[in-house]
């Protein structure tokens, strides 16, 4: 009798070690036949390619001071070449003005690479992982991967969802990108995240870095002692 319960419950361990063992293949089998270029639609570098923003930076001071600057910036796919690796790389070119009427001059030129699942933007020489593969919640990677600044996680928490900046902007198609979510601390706030959009690229980013008073006579009032505040948005996007 025993060795027949042995058994039984034998084969049950078996049966469900092949079940999960499926399973597990399975969800590798889907990843490594991922289309690559599907999930590289959310980064993508066609040429000529460009996006406007606008921009608003934010910077706290100690009192309740705090100065705010805005502008527009332009980013545009310029060029191809072959980097020393022997990949594609792609320029892109940074233009800023202040007002809509001004001319758009140079602020900068960035280089950028893909690998078989990792897009590599260079700025200042300075390379990091803007988006991993697969293009999935819970995705994440350390984007300071390839530098030696401190580890930065960067974690996918939502895809394939339409997003409407305006009524002129609506997006079929979007991944969220979160670096951090810290809201309810009394002491600081740090929520950063930004919103890639299928075949545009970058549509929307937020920074907020906020230090309250932590003295006993204000702490919890969210009495801004320092930070910075940013906003990216997209106004306009095209080919030229």
């Amino acid at each position: 009798m025993q060795n027949t319960k042995f058994i039984i419950w034998l084969s049950l361990v078996s049966l469900s070690i092949y079940f999960l063992s499926t399973v597990l293949t399975s969800c590798t089998s889907l990843f490594d036949n991922e289309d690559p270029e599907a999930g590289f639609r959310y980064y993508p570098f066609t040429q000529g390619l460009y996006r406007v923003y606008d921009v608003m930076y934010i910077q706290y001071r100690q009192g309740n001071n705090h100065d705010t600057i805005r502008y527009e910036l332009k980013e545009q796919i310029t060029g191809t070449f072959t980097n020393l690796e022997g990949n594609q790389s792609f320029r892109i070119e940074r233009f800023k003005r202040f007002r809509a009427s001004d001319s758009w001059l140079l602020d900068s030129v960035l280089t950028a690479h893909r690998d078989n699942r990792r897009v590599i933007v260079n700025e200042n020489n300075i390379p990091k992982i803007k988006l991993s593969l697969p293009v999935a919640v819970n995705t994440a990677w350390n984007t300071n991967a390839l530098n030696g600044l401190g580890e930065e996680i960067h974690e996918i928490t939502a895809a394939s969802q339409p997003f409407e900046l305006s009524a002129n902007l609506q997006f079929p198609s979007t991944i969220k990108i979160s670096i951090n979510d810290v809201q309810d601390n009394l002491l600081f706030r740090d929520v950063r995240y930004l919103y890639n959009a299928q075949d545009v690229g970058k549509i929307l980013q937020e920074v907020v870095i906020l230090n309250y008073c932590a003295q006993s006579e204000c702490v919890g009032q969210f009495i801004i002692e320092s930070g910075i505040a940013y906003r990216k948005r997209l106004k306009e996007y095209g080919t030229e």
